[in-house]
């Protein structure tokens, strides 16, 4: 089985993403920094540099690897207080 996680370079996506590929799990990750990306080349872990908001880029990664699993682990923020976003503003953050 294939799990795709965003936000897979540190933290709690890189431990979900370090567990899983220690099973019979193909792991890939998606992630910004290039530096961390690289700490996974020892790894048996697929890596993917990018940003988790590019629409395109995402689509592109889903319709190649085809991931059964997504573990959306990437945040995404703004400098703006909650009281001034507009509808624009927050579209991406569905649920």
């Amino acid at each position: 089985m294939h799990v795709l996680i965003t936000g897979g370079t540190s933290g709690l996506g890189k431990a979900i993403a370090e567990e899983l590929a220690q099973g019979p799990f193909k792991v890939s990750i998606l992630g910004r920094n290039k530096e961390k990306i690289a700490q996974f080349s020892e790894k048996n872990i697929h890596t993917i540099h990018g940003d988790a908001t590019d629409e395109q880029l995402v689509n592109k990664v889903v319709r190649d690897l085809k991931p059964q699993i997504f573990i959306l682990n990437a945040g995404a923020t703004q400098q703006r207080t909650s009281h001034r976003r507009s509808p624009p503003h927050m579209q991406h953050l569905r649920v």
